[in-house]
Protein backbone atom coordinates (compact mmCIF):
# COMPACT_ATOMS: atom_id res chain seq x y z
CA UNK A 1 0.00 0.00 0.00
CA UNK A 2 2.89 2.32 0.78
CA UNK A 3 6.56 1.85 1.53
CA UNK A 4 9.24 3.98 3.05
CA UNK A 5 12.48 5.54 1.91
CA UNK A 6 15.36 7.16 3.75
CA UNK A 7 15.50 10.57 2.06
CA UNK A 8 13.14 13.35 2.99
CA UNK A 9 12.54 16.80 1.50
CA UNK A 10 11.17 19.66 3.55
CA UNK A 11 7.41 19.75 3.02
CA UNK A 12 5.74 23.02 4.10
CA UNK A 13 3.44 23.09 7.11
CA UNK A 14 -0.18 22.66 6.13
CA UNK A 15 0.65 20.63 3.03
CA UNK A 16 -2.33 18.94 1.40
CA UNK A 17 -2.53 15.59 -0.37
CA UNK A 18 -5.24 16.36 -2.93
CA UNK A 19 -5.99 12.86 -4.19
CA UNK A 20 -6.53 9.80 -2.00
CA UNK A 21 -9.17 7.09 -1.71
CA UNK A 22 -10.47 5.00 1.17
CA UNK A 23 -11.84 1.45 0.90
CA UNK A 24 -13.67 -0.13 3.80
CA UNK A 25 -15.71 -2.95 2.23
CA UNK A 26 -16.56 -4.66 5.53
CA UNK A 27 -18.39 -1.56 6.78
CA UNK A 28 -19.36 -0.08 3.41
CA UNK A 29 -20.12 -2.62 0.65
CA UNK A 30 -18.71 -1.96 -2.80
CA UNK A 31 -20.96 -1.32 -5.78
CA UNK A 32 -22.24 -4.48 -7.52
CA UNK A 33 -21.50 -2.67 -10.81
CA UNK A 34 -17.82 -2.07 -9.96
CA UNK A 35 -15.02 -2.95 -12.37
CA UNK A 36 -12.53 -4.02 -9.69
CA UNK A 37 -12.37 -5.11 -6.03
CA UNK A 38 -9.68 -3.43 -3.93
CA UNK A 39 -8.33 -4.56 -0.56
CA UNK A 40 -9.19 -2.47 2.49
CA UNK A 41 -7.46 0.92 2.84
CA UNK A 42 -8.96 2.55 5.89
CA UNK A 43 -8.79 5.91 7.64
CA UNK A 44 -6.29 4.41 10.07
CA UNK A 45 -4.05 3.39 7.18
CA UNK A 46 -4.38 6.86 5.67
CA UNK A 47 -3.38 8.52 8.94
CA UNK A 48 -0.32 6.30 9.21
CA UNK A 49 0.75 7.11 5.67
CA UNK A 50 0.30 10.87 6.12
CA UNK A 51 2.08 10.83 9.49
CA UNK A 52 5.05 9.30 7.68
CA UNK A 53 4.93 12.01 5.01
CA UNK A 54 4.24 14.92 7.37
CA UNK A 55 1.04 15.81 5.49
CA UNK A 56 -1.53 17.83 7.45
CA UNK A 57 -4.50 18.01 5.06
CA UNK A 58 -6.23 15.76 2.62
CA UNK A 59 -8.82 15.71 -0.16
CA UNK A 60 -10.57 12.36 -0.47
CA UNK A 61 -11.84 11.40 -3.92
CA UNK A 62 -14.75 9.02 -4.44
CA UNK A 63 -13.43 5.85 -6.15
CA UNK A 64 -15.38 4.26 -8.99
CA UNK A 65 -15.89 0.95 -7.16
CA UNK A 66 -18.29 2.73 -4.77
CA UNK A 67 -20.34 4.24 -7.57
CA UNK A 68 -22.51 7.10 -6.32
CA UNK A 69 -22.59 5.81 -2.72
CA UNK A 70 -20.28 8.27 -0.97
CA UNK A 71 -20.85 6.81 2.51
CA UNK A 72 -17.35 5.39 3.03
CA UNK A 73 -15.70 8.65 2.02
CA UNK A 74 -18.07 10.77 4.13
CA UNK A 75 -17.42 8.55 7.15
CA UNK A 76 -13.67 8.99 6.66
CA UNK A 77 -14.09 12.77 6.38
CA UNK A 78 -16.12 12.86 9.58
CA UNK A 79 -13.45 10.91 11.43
CA UNK A 80 -10.67 13.13 10.12
CA UNK A 81 -12.53 16.38 10.77
CA UNK A 82 -13.27 19.32 8.49
CA UNK A 83 -10.23 21.24 9.69
CA UNK A 84 -8.11 18.80 7.71
CA UNK A 85 -10.36 16.93 5.26
CA UNK A 86 -12.42 17.73 2.17
CA UNK A 87 -14.07 15.44 -0.37
CA UNK A 88 -14.83 15.10 -4.07
CA UNK A 89 -18.07 13.18 -4.60
CA UNK A 90 -19.74 11.26 -7.40
CA UNK A 91 -23.51 11.69 -7.72
CA UNK A 92 -26.31 10.72 -10.07
CA UNK A 93 -26.70 13.95 -12.00
CA UNK A 94 -30.21 12.98 -13.09
CA UNK A 95 -31.65 12.40 -9.63
CA UNK A 96 -29.58 14.35 -7.08
CA UNK A 97 -31.59 17.03 -5.27
CA UNK A 98 -30.63 20.43 -3.91
CA UNK A 99 -31.13 19.33 -0.26
CA UNK A 100 -28.85 16.33 -0.87
CA UNK A 101 -26.18 18.60 -2.33
CA UNK A 102 -26.48 21.02 0.58
CA UNK A 103 -26.03 18.12 2.99
CA UNK A 104 -22.90 17.00 1.12
CA UNK A 105 -21.58 20.55 1.32
CA UNK A 106 -22.19 20.62 5.07
CA UNK A 107 -20.13 17.45 5.40
CA UNK A 108 -17.16 18.93 3.57
CA UNK A 109 -17.71 17.97 -0.06
CA UNK A 110 -16.25 20.63 -2.35
CA UNK A 111 -16.41 19.10 -5.81
CA UNK A 112 -17.78 16.46 -8.16
CA UNK A 113 -15.73 14.00 -10.18
CA UNK A 114 -16.34 12.69 -13.67
CA UNK A 115 -14.17 9.77 -14.73
CA UNK A 116 -13.92 9.64 -18.53
CA UNK A 117 -10.52 7.94 -18.71
CA UNK A 118 -12.11 4.50 -18.60
CA UNK A 119 -14.94 5.41 -21.00
CA UNK A 120 -13.01 6.07 -24.18
CA UNK A 121 -15.76 4.76 -26.48
CA UNK A 122 -18.12 7.66 -25.73
CA UNK A 123 -18.20 10.54 -28.24
CA UNK A 124 -17.07 14.00 -27.16
CA UNK A 125 -20.56 15.44 -27.51
CA UNK A 126 -21.97 12.90 -25.07
CA UNK A 127 -19.23 13.65 -22.55
CA UNK A 128 -19.84 17.37 -22.94
CA UNK A 129 -23.51 16.90 -22.15
CA UNK A 130 -22.57 15.22 -18.87
CA UNK A 131 -20.06 17.96 -18.08
CA UNK A 132 -22.67 20.67 -18.63
CA UNK A 133 -25.07 18.90 -16.26
CA UNK A 134 -22.34 18.66 -13.64
CA UNK A 135 -21.43 22.33 -14.14
CA UNK A 136 -25.03 23.31 -13.44
CA UNK A 137 -24.93 21.26 -10.23
CA UNK A 138 -21.62 22.49 -8.78
CA UNK A 139 -21.67 26.16 -9.80
CA UNK A 140 -24.30 27.37 -7.28
CA UNK A 141 -22.34 25.65 -4.50
CA UNK A 142 -18.95 27.07 -5.47
CA UNK A 143 -17.59 23.57 -5.97
CA UNK A 144 -14.96 22.50 -8.49
CA UNK A 145 -15.41 19.95 -11.26
CA UNK A 146 -12.77 17.21 -11.30
CA UNK A 147 -12.16 15.51 -14.63
CA UNK A 148 -10.19 12.31 -15.15
CA UNK A 149 -9.54 12.39 -18.89
CA UNK A 150 -7.00 11.60 -21.59
CA UNK A 151 -5.04 14.54 -23.00
CA UNK A 152 -6.74 14.47 -26.43
CA UNK A 153 -9.99 15.36 -24.68
CA UNK A 154 -8.62 18.86 -23.99
CA UNK A 155 -8.19 19.80 -27.63
CA UNK A 156 -11.60 18.37 -28.57
CA UNK A 157 -13.50 20.44 -26.01
CA UNK A 158 -11.19 23.33 -25.14
CA UNK A 159 -13.66 26.06 -26.12
CA UNK A 160 -16.57 24.49 -24.26
CA UNK A 161 -14.50 23.79 -21.15
CA UNK A 162 -13.33 27.38 -21.10
CA UNK A 163 -16.94 28.56 -20.94
CA UNK A 164 -17.94 26.55 -17.88
CA UNK A 165 -18.96 28.44 -14.76
CA UNK A 166 -17.23 26.01 -12.39
CA UNK A 167 -13.52 25.74 -11.76
CA UNK A 168 -12.04 22.68 -13.48
CA UNK A 169 -9.46 20.35 -11.93
CA UNK A 170 -7.75 17.87 -14.24
CA UNK A 171 -6.52 14.73 -12.50
CA UNK A 172 -3.17 13.02 -13.04
CA UNK A 173 -1.09 15.48 -15.08
CA UNK A 174 -4.20 16.39 -17.12
CA UNK A 175 -4.02 12.99 -18.79
CA UNK A 176 -0.65 13.58 -20.47
CA UNK A 177 1.61 10.56 -20.73
CA UNK A 178 5.24 11.50 -20.21
CA UNK A 179 6.32 9.89 -23.45
CA UNK A 180 3.85 12.03 -25.45
CA UNK A 181 4.39 15.38 -23.74
CA UNK A 182 7.19 16.64 -25.98
CA UNK A 183 5.28 16.14 -29.24
CA UNK A 184 1.60 16.53 -28.31
CA UNK A 185 1.66 20.25 -29.08
CA UNK A 186 -2.03 20.69 -29.92
CA UNK A 187 -3.25 19.27 -26.62
CA UNK A 188 -0.56 21.24 -24.76
CA UNK A 189 -1.74 24.50 -26.32
CA UNK A 190 -5.30 23.68 -25.32
CA UNK A 191 -4.27 23.06 -21.73
CA UNK A 192 -2.20 26.25 -21.56
CA UNK A 193 -5.16 28.23 -22.89
CA UNK A 194 -7.39 26.79 -20.18
CA UNK A 195 -4.81 27.55 -17.49
CA UNK A 196 -4.49 31.12 -18.73
CA UNK A 197 -8.26 31.47 -18.30
CA UNK A 198 -7.68 31.37 -14.54
CA UNK A 199 -10.27 28.76 -13.56
CA UNK A 200 -8.39 25.54 -14.33
CA UNK A 201 -6.11 23.52 -12.06
CA UNK A 202 -3.89 20.53 -12.82
CA UNK A 203 -3.36 17.84 -10.22
CA UNK A 204 0.21 16.52 -10.43
CA UNK A 205 -0.66 13.09 -9.12
CA UNK A 206 -0.08 9.39 -9.78
CA UNK A 207 3.19 9.69 -11.75
CA UNK A 208 3.36 5.89 -12.03
CA UNK A 209 0.19 6.00 -14.15
CA UNK A 210 1.65 8.56 -16.56
CA UNK A 211 5.26 7.39 -16.97
CA UNK A 212 7.03 4.19 -17.98
CA UNK A 213 10.54 5.50 -17.29
CA UNK A 214 12.77 4.89 -14.31
CA UNK A 215 12.34 7.69 -11.79
CA UNK A 216 9.59 9.18 -14.01
CA UNK A 217 12.31 10.99 -15.95
CA UNK A 218 9.88 11.96 -18.72
CA UNK A 219 7.65 13.78 -16.22
CA UNK A 220 10.37 16.08 -14.92
CA UNK A 221 10.28 18.51 -17.85
CA UNK A 222 6.49 18.40 -17.86
CA UNK A 223 6.33 19.30 -14.17
CA UNK A 224 8.80 22.14 -14.58
CA UNK A 225 6.90 23.51 -17.55
CA UNK A 226 3.70 23.48 -15.51
CA UNK A 227 5.58 25.22 -12.70
CA UNK A 228 6.78 27.99 -14.99
CA UNK A 229 3.43 28.45 -16.74
CA UNK A 230 0.91 28.35 -13.88
CA UNK A 231 2.32 27.75 -10.38
CA UNK A 232 -0.86 29.10 -8.77
CA UNK A 233 -2.94 26.47 -10.59
CA UNK A 234 -1.10 23.31 -9.54
CA UNK A 235 -1.98 20.72 -6.89
CA UNK A 236 -0.20 17.62 -5.63
CA UNK A 237 -1.78 14.24 -4.87
CA UNK A 238 -0.38 10.86 -3.89
CA UNK A 239 -3.19 8.77 -5.44
CA UNK A 240 -2.92 6.54 -2.35
CA UNK A 241 -3.50 3.60 -1.94
CA UNK A 242 -2.45 3.07 -5.57
CA UNK A 243 -5.03 0.81 -7.17
CA UNK A 244 -4.30 -1.31 -10.24
CA UNK A 245 -1.58 -3.53 -8.84
CA UNK A 246 -2.30 -6.43 -11.18
CA UNK A 247 -1.96 -4.31 -14.33
CA UNK A 248 -4.56 -5.26 -16.93
CA UNK A 249 -7.51 -6.84 -15.19
CA UNK A 250 -8.18 -10.31 -16.55
CA UNK A 251 -9.65 -11.99 -13.48
CA UNK A 252 -13.16 -11.94 -12.07
CA UNK A 253 -14.29 -8.51 -10.89
CA UNK A 254 -14.98 -10.02 -7.47
CA UNK A 255 -11.39 -11.17 -7.03
CA UNK A 256 -9.43 -8.81 -4.79
CA UNK A 257 -6.83 -6.90 -6.79
CA UNK A 258 -3.73 -5.89 -4.81
CA UNK A 259 -2.54 -2.31 -4.62
CA UNK A 260 0.59 -1.25 -6.46
CA UNK A 261 3.84 -1.31 -4.53
CA UNK A 262 4.61 2.43 -4.56
CA UNK A 263 7.17 4.26 -2.45
CA UNK A 264 5.00 7.28 -1.70
CA UNK A 265 7.74 9.01 0.30
CA UNK A 266 10.18 8.72 -2.60
CA UNK A 267 7.59 9.99 -5.08
CA UNK A 268 6.86 13.01 -2.88
CA UNK A 269 10.57 13.75 -2.43
CA UNK A 270 11.16 13.53 -6.16
CA UNK A 271 8.32 15.91 -6.89
CA UNK A 272 9.59 18.36 -4.26
CA UNK A 273 13.01 18.27 -5.94
CA UNK A 274 11.45 19.04 -9.32
CA UNK A 275 9.55 22.00 -7.89
CA UNK A 276 12.61 23.28 -6.07
CA UNK A 277 11.68 26.87 -5.21
CA UNK A 278 10.31 27.10 -1.66
CA UNK A 279 7.72 29.78 -2.51
CA UNK A 280 6.34 27.72 -5.40
CA UNK A 281 6.41 24.63 -3.21
CA UNK A 282 4.23 26.44 -0.67
CA UNK A 283 1.85 27.47 -3.47
CA UNK A 284 1.42 23.91 -4.70
CA UNK A 285 1.28 22.11 -1.36
CA UNK A 286 -0.49 24.70 0.80
CA UNK A 287 -1.87 27.88 -0.76
CA UNK A 288 -3.53 26.49 -3.89
CA UNK A 289 -5.48 23.71 -2.12
CA UNK A 290 -6.36 26.06 0.74
CA UNK A 291 -7.90 28.52 -1.73
CA UNK A 292 -9.65 25.91 -3.87
CA UNK A 293 -11.05 23.72 -1.09
CA UNK A 294 -11.63 26.35 1.59
CA UNK A 295 -9.11 25.33 4.23
CA UNK A 296 -8.11 27.82 6.93
CA UNK A 297 -4.72 29.51 6.84
CA UNK A 298 -1.92 27.05 7.72
CA UNK A 299 -1.02 28.89 10.95
CA UNK A 300 -4.64 28.84 12.11
CA UNK A 301 -5.43 26.96 15.30
CA UNK A 302 -7.75 24.78 13.19
CA UNK A 303 -4.83 23.18 11.40
CA UNK A 304 -3.09 20.09 12.73
CA UNK A 305 -0.28 18.04 11.28
CA UNK A 306 -0.26 15.16 10.72
CA UNK A 307 -3.94 14.39 10.29
CA UNK A 308 -5.72 14.38 13.61
CA UNK A 309 -8.17 11.77 14.82
CA UNK A 310 -11.78 12.79 15.44
CA UNK A 311 -13.37 9.45 16.22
Amino acid sequence: MFSTSSTQQNIPEGACDCHVHVFDPERFPLSPKRSYTPPPATVGDLRTMHAHLGIGRVVLVQPSCYGTDNAAMLDAMRRLGQATARGIAVVDLETVTSPQLQELHAQGIRGLRLNFATRTDRPAGELLEEILKADAVVSPLGWSLHLHVHAHFLQELQRELGQLKATIVFDHFAGFKGEAWSHDETAKRSLHALLEGGRTYVKLSAPYRMSLQQGYADLQDMTREFRRAAPSRLLWGSDWPHTGGSGVRTTSVSEVEPFRDVDTRADLDLFAQWVGDSEISKLIFVDNPSRLFGFAEPNSTQTSSPLAAHD
